[in-house]
């Protein structure tokens, strides 16, 4: 009977020329499968095939539902599972669910373990797409459970994936994390790159919205980066949420450089969503820097865009509000034009007393405009060159920027992420402001073997961390600091050198030869310390390094000179050794934050209000430490221009 049922269905659509090669493949691989479920499976696909009417798809799936005659429990809901799962791709919810709940109903008539994990899911899904989260968690859940039963990487992916997304929809952030962070696991470890990409993207966008950007972007750009490596089909909508991240942090210039690349995605996927996603950012980005004329420039080419690119998706809803709007607008119009009649009528009995004077008037206007023209005609010569001239220039700067703005990428991949820090420490955080792109001063953390006492014996490891203010600022500063931390990781990785003053000792070295044929006096100030345990070593240069202790500031003094060369004789640095207490917090920082000019006299912050605003805070968590320091500068900062770039770390035991 079922055999006759699908051979009349091919006899009726072959009729079609237009389907008759979709249908003549699917009736090639129905014959040659043998399993049930692939059957079913081989049906789905061709009823989602775009080139089938609505006629033609609903026909494959009532031969999808001939299926649910079976004798196997599992294809009685199969087949209604794959029709409902059709009607949730064509978001049609409540045919989904009409065939969903016959599906639950099947498989918890027989207890198949396998049909109950996927319909739950999928009802799951189209719950969600309905906004309908408490139910739609439950059955995540549910299918949560018969996943963990049968060992489902796949549906456990999907279910924690779900789970996070709704929760990041409410902001309940941190369970949205927790979720997240569950997918992640399962996906590193047993599953492909695509499905790891997309859950880096969940885990950026949960933290964009917990407004920690510095993780967000860390979690973006590796999803970018994987996307790359698969040639994924939605670069756009990375380029486009790294840009966002930009944006919220003010780095107006990043975010214009990621919105481009949405609008190149967009060309060159010619996916016309993508590229008004483009415009629309930029259009934002250029608002939000307050470059009123660009803002305006691509709002109009967003608007241009949307008359031109995909005019059949506008929704009813939009055609009313037009409808609406070009009424309001004639109705204005007549308005509009009654009053410039009565205005009109008001001023002609007026015009004859101003014609002599703008006789007058005229006359002085013609003798004024032979003076101007003259005078123009000499001035549009000087402007020719000069505008060519400052084409050129905008041009080199614009090339200039956007290399320094490359360069930026490159020094923020060398800096130590924020998940070495977190995996290595109980809490820390990390203020980094530079003055420009890019910035002197850099930060660098990583774990080294233990190399003497119980703690090598034990193969535990020793956490290092280094805070540098390099000569100069911007570009200069910025090469000084790449030197830094190369030098920094080949004497630490390839040396074999671990203790801090000896380190600084080599830096020294390697940086005094590098320049050997240079007259400056380039090098470094920098902290370096290494937690073993509850011991501190700590070497540095110029810059000391705290102990917040019950609010007591405890001073580890450094050595008076910099990592580099100087007046005098060159001594070895110093190693000052100190047993850290529970709860002891670590602050390192650079000269910017206690140099900046600001406050109501317009003097340096000093480094005293640092060390009182530091002990007054330091009960609370580091992130909300973190919070009090950035709105003191910004305060204390005002109209003021930053003068250095600034580095604060704070590290808890």
């Amino acid at each position: 009977m079922l055999k006759k049922g699908i051979l009349s269905i091919f006899f009726l659509l072959t009729c079609s020329h237009a389907f008759s090669s979709v249908l003549d493949s699917l009736r090639v691989r129905l014959a040659r499968t043998k399993n049930d479920s692939a059957k079913i499976e081989l049906l789905y696909k061709a009823s989602a095939n775009k080139k089938l009417t609505s006629t033609s798809s609903d026909s494959l799936l009532n031969e999808i539902l001939n299926f649910r005659n079976s004798k196997d429990c599992f294809i009685r809901s199969f087949c209604y599972y794959k029709v409902g799962s059709f009607h949730a791709q064509k978001e049609s919810p409540q045919k989904a669910l009409d065939h969903l709940i016959v599906a639950l109903r099947v498989a918890d008539s027989c207890n198949d373990k396998t049909a109950i994990m996927y319909v739950r899911y999928k009802m799951a899904y189209v719950n969600k797409i309905n906004e309908n989260f408490k139910v739609a968690i439950n059955h995540c859940h549910i299918s949560l459970k018969y996943a963990r039963q049968l060992q489902d990487p796949t549906v456990l992916w999907e279910n924690y994936t779900l789970l996070g997304n709704m929760y990041k929809t409410d902001l309940l952030l941190d369970s949205a994390l927790f979720y997240h962070e569950n997918a992640l696991t399962i996906s590193e470890t047993k599953l492909d790159l695509q499905h790891t990409a997309l859950t880096y993207n969940n885990l950026g966008l949960t933290y964009k919205n917990k407004k920690e950007f510095d993780k967000a972007l860390s979690f973006l750009r590796k999803s970018l980066a994987l996307k790359i490596k698969v040639k994924d089909k939605t670069l756009g909508s990375s380029y486009n949420n790294i840009s966002i991240v930009f944006k919220h942090m003010g780095q107006f210039d990043s975010a214009v450089f990621y919105s481009n690349r949405v609008l190149d995605e967009g060309i060159r996927t010619r996916n016309g969503k993508t590229f008004k996603e483009g415009l629309s950012q930029l259009a934002e980005v250029y608002d939000a820097k307050k470059n009123t004329v660009l803002a305006l420039h691509y709002y109009k080419r967003l608007r241009a865009a949307e008359d031109s690119i995909g005019k059949e998706e506008l929704t009813s809803e939009y055609k009313e509000l037009q409808s609406k709007y070009e009424s309001d607008k004639k109705d204005a119009e007549l308005k509009q034009k009654e009053n410039n009649l009565k205005i009109a009528e008001a001023e002609n009995s007026k015009k004859n007393g101003f014609i002599l004077f703008s006789g007058i008037a005229l006359l002085m206007a013609i003798i004024a405009a032979i003076v101007i023209f003259r005078s123009y005609r000499v001035s549009k010569r000087t402007g020719v060159v000069l505008s060519h001239k400052n084409k050129v220039i905008e041009e080199k700067n614009k090339e200039i920027t956007d290399s320094i703005n490359y360069a930026r990428n490159i020094q923020q991949s060398l800096l130590t992420s924020e998940q070495v820090f977190s995996s290595n420490l109980k809490d820390h955080f990390i203020l980094y402001k530079p003055k420009d792109i890019v910035s002197g001063d850099f930060f660098w953390a990583s774990s080294v073997p233990a190399t003497t006492g119980t703690t090598a014996a034990a193969g535990q490891k020793e956490f290092m961390i280094m805070c540098a203010d390099c000569t100069g600022h911007g570009v200069p500063g910025a090469f000084m600091s790449l030197l830094g931390i190369t030098f920094l990781k080949e004497t630490i990785s390839y040396k074999q050198i671990t203790r801090p003053d000896l380190i600084l000792n080599e830096l020294r070295t390697q940086l005094i030869d590098n320049f050997s044929l240079s007259n400056n006096k380039d090098g470094m100030d920098a902290a370096l310390i290494k937690i073993k345990g509850k011991h501190l070593e700590m070497a540095a240069a110029n810059n000391p390094v705290w102990i917040i202790r019950d609010k007591t500031n405890i001073v580890l003094k450094p050595n008076k000179f910099p990592v580099g060369k100087h007046h005098g004789e060159i001594q070895p640095f110093s190693l000052n050794s100190f047993e850290l207490a529970e709860n002891d917090l670590i602050i390192m920082f650079t000269d910017g934050y206690a140099d900046q000019f600001g406050g109501p006299k317009n003097k340096k912050y000093k480094y005293k209000r640092l060390e009182t605003l530091i002990l007054e805070k330091s009960h609370l968590p580091l992130a909300e430490l973190k919070q009090h320091l950035e709105k003191e500068m910004e305060d204390w900062k005002g109209k003021n221009e930053q003068i250095d770039d600034i580095l604060v770390l704070g590290v808890r035991i």
